[in-house]
């Protein structure tokens, strides 16, 4: 064994006479174990020379736990004095108990259940975010909530006797509901009438369904049996008797219970029919005063064009590249606030100088921009082509105005042939007004745009 190993053996050694001196044999057996197990070979050093191992020393105090458990060695472990135990402090009176509070006393809410047939069945007085909501609505008895009478309605009552079972089941929900203090929140009053405003009384709605389905019934019946003896020539007129009625001889028409039957043409045309004298009418409405007649045009008050007008509001154009939003009728001022900032896009290269020679204003006239998009969709162009006629159209000074669109050589081709209306134009000035009109129109997709000026043939 090492230096250090014999050190910690040795140690472990005083331990465990250390917990023999002081009675505690079952810890010093312990110790002596783990001794046995960590230098199972080591001698401990004795005066007498003896040298014993951990094994000994675990069965001498095996042997001397099983003689006496007190005794430790030649002497007895002294006991420790158990110290006296404190007095334990006297109890407090107990408090005296607080009384139960009162119980808080509130007197219901009450609403109103009417049914009178001519609304549907309705309770009044349940406010909102209160428990009457949760129970009556949607989530409780389903209820449906009707704003403009501020009450709850069951739907698909309206002209029908009342539904007893389900208005019992919604007034036992509401006069079911307590509050904290167990206090009856809501008390339910019912005005229920029998009979409608023409004083006849109301029936239950599966008993009305059953009696419109009976008559439909026998109101396809009919029809299709009158129509079926027709067509054989075996009618028989409701008016005469006549028999043998074919569908050239015979009709069918409406009875006075509103059931088909079957009537000849002769009866037909001599039996009373009920009249109405409209001549009235007639006058009251040749009396009425002529409607102002609605001008074709008028002046836009935000750009001051002249645009056609339509069920008395301006029809839709454009000021500025962009849609107009003057109205009939409202005064907009003269000056124009500028247009906000736009991102810069890439527009058409302007048109040279050079591309178009100065000529007198007959020159100008039949002047054709052609544009041509290598990547241009058709969409893309045709939209280009409105929005640009729709720019022109509206200047004064331009008259003539046609588009045209094709696909030449793969390439996407727009053709815009203006004439000018009058005034000294010349064939420069009017490119490079339908130049700047074309580069205020914005449409996705239209950029990349090289164009030609020229004369048309």
């Amino acid at each position: 064994m090492t230096v250090v190993a014999e050190d910690r053996a040795i140690e472990l050694a005083g331990k465990v006479l250390d917990a023999w001196q002081s009675g505690k044999v079952a810890q010093a057996i312990t110790l002596a174990k783990s001794g046995v197990r960590k230098y199972p070979e080591f001698r401990l050093p004795s005066e007498d020379g003896n040298r014993p191992s951990f094994g000994d020393v675990v069965a001498m105090l095996e042997q001397a736990q099983a003689k006496a458990p007190a005794v430790s060695g030649q002497e007895s472990a002294p006991k420790k004095a158990v110290p006296a135990r404190k007095a334990a402090p006297a109890r407090k009176a107990p408090a005296a108990r607080k009384s139960a509070p009162a119980p808080v006393k509130a007197d219901p809410t009450v609403l109103t259940l009417v049914h009178d047939g001519a609304e549907p069945t309705s309770i009044f007085g349940i406010e909102k975010a209160s428990p009457g909501v949760a129970i009556i609505g949607r989530a409780g008895q389903k209820w449906r909530y009707f704003p403009e009478r501020d009450c709850f309605y069951l739907p698909r009552t309206r002209g029908y006797a009342a539904d007893m079972e389900r208005i019992s089941a919604a007034i036992t929900a509401l006069e079911s509901a307590r509050d904290e203090h167990d206090n009856q929140v809501y008390r339910v009053e019912t005005k229920i009438e029998a009979t409608g405003a023409d004083g006849e009384p109301l029936r239950g709605e599966a008993e009305v369904r059953a009696e419109r389905l009976a008559w439909q019934q026998a109101y396809t019946t009919a029809q299709n049996l009158a129509h079926a003896d027709l067509g054989i020539s075996r009618g028989t007129c409701a008016l005469c008797g006549a028999t043998g009625l074919s569908l050239k001889t015979g009709q069918i028409s409406k009875g006075g219970d509103g059931l088909p039957r079957t009537e000849c043409v002769s009866c037909e045309q001599t039996a009373a029919r009920p009249t109405i004298d409209l001549s009235g009418l007639f006058k009251a409405v040749a009396a009425l005063p002529a409607a102002p007649a609605e001008p074709e045009v008028a002046d836009c008050p935000k750009c001051h064009e002249q645009v056609r007008v339509s069920g008395g509001k301006l029809m839709l154009h454009s000021f500025n590249g962009a849609a107009c939003r003057g109205k009939l009728g409202v005064v907009v001022q003269d000056v124009e606030p500028e247009p906000a900032a736009q991102p810069a896009r890439k527009s058409a290269p302007a048109v040279k100088a050079s591309a178009v020679k100065d000529s007198p204003a007959k020159s100008a006239e039949g002047l054709v921009v052609r544009y041509q998009a290598n990547k241009m969709s058709g969409t893309a162009l045709r939209v280009l082509a409105t929005a640009v006629r729709s720019a022109l159209t509206h200047h004064a000074e331009l008259v003539g105005v046609s588009t045209e669109t094709h696909r030449d050589n793969k390439a996407s081709v727009l053709t815009i042939q203006v004439k000018a209306g009058g005034g000294n134009w010349s064939a420069a000035a009017l490119a490079k007004k339908i130049t700047e009109i074309v580069k205020a129109v914005e449409v996705r997709g239209a950029q990349g745009v090289r164009h030609q000026i020229h004369k048309a043939a």
